[in-house]
This record gives C-alpha cells, sequence and structure tokens, in this order.
C-alpha cells in the first residue's frame, strides 16, 4: 500500500520505544502508517518522532509515562483526543517477566507486573473500543507469550497473565467480528529485547534458544499477519513444534522440564532491579 491510500490512518503501540514494539512501529511506518507510541519516559523515546519522520515520512507522536500509575490510561485516551486523529490499530505490547521463585519477590513487584500485563490491557482497549468501531477495518493486537500454553515454574504469575491475554484476545475477537475489528494475539517465545533474555538465552538449552528470536523477526511477522486477520500468530515453525508437544506429552513431563529450564542455575543470570517496565 502506497501511504496516500493510508494517509490519515494512526497505530498506537504501548511499550514502543524498545524491543518488539520499537520493531512493530517500524513495519507499521514502512507501509505509511502514523503512529502514536506510549512507553516510560526516556530520551530514546523523546528520539523517535525524529528519526520515523526522517526515515519514513510518517507522523510520529510520543507519550511517556508509567502504564500502572493509577491514572494513565485515561491519560492516553486524553493524549490522544486531544490530536484530533483516527486510530485504526491498538497494539497492547507492553508488559515484562521475570525468573525466579515466587516467594522471591514481593507483592508490589506482582501487583505492577499484573497492573500492566493484564489490567492496563483491558482498560486501554476497552477505551478505545468505540474509536475502532467507527473505522472501516481496525485492528487490536495483544502480545501474549508461548508462555500463554503452558505452566511455568519460576515464572507463575507471568505465565498466568498471559494466559489472561490469550483467553481475552481470542474471545473478544468473536465479539468484535461485526464491526470489522479484528482482534489477533502474538504468542512468541524467547525474544532478544534486553540484556536479561540475552543473558539467559546464552545459558538455555539447545532446545529453549531453537525458539528465540530477534525482535526484528517477530515483528515482521506479527504485522504482516495481523493485517491478514490472523487470530493467532505464532512467530516460527518450531514454536509451533514446541506448543503441539504440550498435547503429546505428559503433564507431569512437560513440568519436570520447564522446571529444569528455568532450575536455580539459571535463575542468577536475572537481576530483578534490571528488568523492563514500559
Amino acid at each position: 500500500m502506497s501511504n496516500a491510500t493510508l494517509e490519515k490512518r494512526y497505530a498506537l503501540i504501548t511499550g514502543g520505544s524498545h524491543g518488539i514494539g520499537l520493531q512493530m512501529a517500524h513495519e507499521l511506518a514502512k507501509r505509511g502508517y502514523h503512529l502514536l507510541l506510549v512507553a516510560l519516559h526516556t530520551d530514546g523515546l523523546l528520539a523517535l518522532p525524529e528519526t520515523f519522520e526522517q526515515k519514513y515520512q510518517v507522523e510520529v507522536r510520543v507519550l511517556g509515562l508509567d502504564l500502572t500509575d493509577e491514572h494513565a490510561v485515561d491519560q492516553v485516551y486524553e493524549w490522544y483526543q486531544q490530536m484530533g486523529v483516527r486510530l485504526n490499530i491498538l497494539i497492547n505490547n507492553a508488559g515484562f517477566g521475570y525468573l525466579g521463585r515466587f516467594d522471591s519477590y514481593s507483592i508490589s513487584f506482582f501487583n505492577k507486573l499484573m497492573k500492566l500485563n493484564v489490567i492496563a490491557m483491558v482498560n486501554l482497549t476497552r477505551r478505545f473500543i468505540e474509536d475502532l468501531k467507527g473505522q472501516d477495518k481496525a485492528y487490536v493486537m495483544n502480545v501474549g507469550s508461548i508462555a500463554s500454553y503452558y505452566d511455568a515454574p519460576y515464572k507463575s504469575v507471568y505465565a498466568a497473565s498471559k494466559k489472561f491475554v490469550y483467553s481475552f484476545s481470542r474471545s473478544l475477537r468473536v465479539e468484535l467480528l461485526p464491526f470489522n475489528i479484528s482482534v489477533s494475539v502474538l504468542t512468541p517465545a524467547g525474544v532478544l529485547t534486553n540484556e536479561n533474555t540475552i543473558k539467559a538465552s546464552k545459558e538455555l538449552s539447545w532446545a529453549a534458544r531453537l525458539v528465540t528470536y530477534t525482535p526484528q523477526e517477530v515483528a515482521a511477522k506479527a504485522i504482516d499477519n495481523m493485517l491478514r486477520e490472523r487470530a493467532v500468530i505464532i512467530p516460527g515453525a518450531f514454536n509451533k513444534f514446541y506448543i503441539a508437544m504440550r498435547k503429546v506429552l505428559p503433564y507431569g513431563l512437560v513440568m519436570h522440564m520447564m522446571s529444569r529450564q528455568f532450575s536455580k542455575k539459571n535463575l542468577s543470570i536475572y537481576d530483578p532491579s534490571r528488568l523492563g517496565v514500559d
């Protein structure tokens, strides 16, 4: 599609300043979409408008805030309304995970995780749903995880949050089909997005490394399949095989394998103070 065809079409991406979110922004900009990027306030976020406008000739506006704050979703929607643009794509990408025993993390840590991974996603979708209904065609993509399909020792709350993302997305898709809104859920495995995940990938088994991809690889597949109105987007053939194995292998064996994969020998590579939350 040409830029003229998509004139005045906007995509809003949370967690859009780095990792998968940033690469999805690049993929949409290549297709001529203008961008609204929401993430934690950083110099990197503030530099994106000039970078994108020079490279792709699209308009980019950014908002720096913490989506776990009480009034953050209202602030995002008010910011959007003040611009007077129309939203065609909502991508709920912001989220974070962890690795470690449940009792080694605080209540406040888990509250923040659930607020970002679950509550912010639901509330943003609810806020923007009427605006999306007003378009000829609109898209919502929620970023889940391969953990959406598995119970995951040492990632228990994260896995549960991503199961919620998966179920919510599949159900909402049916509700919104009459309004020409396509809802997709992206379920990647390991993505090399930050220092923690890069360190972790070096310690994982060969099988785990096979399902680990770069943000660029995941983003390209995610945007292509979202625009093709795919319900579930699983990057990589081996990821699909990995997910299918849960139906074949005994549950106890799967849990044993998962527990060994995230065993104590790997926990030291994660520094909770460096876990990205955006």
